[in-house]
């Protein structure tokens, strides 16, 4: 079995570690190692090697795992926290307050540059308006003021079996106008920015149009704001260096290399809108 030994791990975008498989995660870790199987390919498969690994990049959108182990967790790592507030999508999930408050708690301990809140995916469906968007986006900003940094936006992928699911359960998305897209730009980022964060898009296919209204395309795993947060970490500083574009994510995703050990079809909150069941 071929073995690679990243600098970078990413777990997940494929499913919930932090919030399911915490346990799991810190027994391959101690072990030293763990197996990378290509998710349109399992033949194929690698060793994953840690010993060369400077941080790890959680993906959560209820990271419950991470508090409980805290004091175990003898590794740099960043969490890309998800909250969004779309009950009719996310039935599994906890309460919004819940989830803002264990935000708040990680934040607390960890530093608001460890937790960036990603607001992902922007949907419009059915009456669903721009305003309604900019509302919910309001109610959580006011929430996470002064616990995070950054906020990550992206409107909806339209990919064929997401949205054959949705329609079947009624829900009818459709694509913003540019006029939209500018107005929800503009009002989101002076949002972000009367309340001390920084927004960016993420694999956004209208990111043109947000940067005509200031809105940066972004990237969620960043080597200029991980060398920012991490600076302290001479090896991790050294390998970003060496990094390149991950040519394993879509086109638009500006993300550097790193290895996703997650798969998919394994998470339990099964969202509607999610791609990766």
């Amino acid at each position: 079995m071929k073995e690679v030994s990243p600098l970078i791990i990413s777990a997940s975008r494929r499913t919930d570690i932090p919030a399911f498989y915490m346990d799991w995660f810190l027994s391959e870790w101690e072990k030293g190692w763990t197996e990378w199987v290509n998710p349109f390919n399992r033949k194929q498969r690698k060793k994953v090697l840690f010993k060369d690994t400077e941080l790890v990049v959680f993906w959560s959108k209820y990271p419950v795992g991470i508090l409980k182990n805290l004091e175990s967790i003898d590794f740099d790592f960043m969490i890309l926290y998800t909250v969004n507030l779309y009950p009719e999508f996310e039935e599994n999930l906890p309460s919004l307050k819940i989830r803002t408050d264990l935000f708040k708690k990680l934040s607390s301990t960890l530093g608001p540059s460890r937790i960036v809140w990603r607001f992902d995916p922007i949907i419009l469906y059915n009456d669903l308006s721009v305003d309604d968007i900019v509302f919910r986006f309001d109610v959580i900003s006011k929430e996470l003021e002064g616990y995070t940094k950054r906020v990550i936006i992206s409107i909806m992928t339209p990919y064929k079996k997401v949205l054959s699911r949705m329609r079947k359960r009624g829900f009818f998305v459709r694509n913003p106008s540019e006029s939209e897209v500018l107005r929800l730009g503009k009002t989101l980022k002076d949002i972000s920015s009367g309340r001390g964060m920084e927004v960016q898009t993420c694999a956004d296919r209208f990111w043109k149009i947000f940067e005509e209204v200031g809105v940066k395309k972004g990237r969620c795993i960043d080597p200029e704001y991980i060398e920012k947060t991490f600076g302290n970490n001479k090896r991790l500083v050294e390998g970003l260096k060496k990094l390149k574009k991950d040519r394993g994510q879509r086109s638009l995703c500006g993300c550097v290399e790193s290895v996703d050990i997650g798969r998919y079809n394994t998470c339990k909150f099964g969202c509607t809108y999610c791609y990766a069941i």
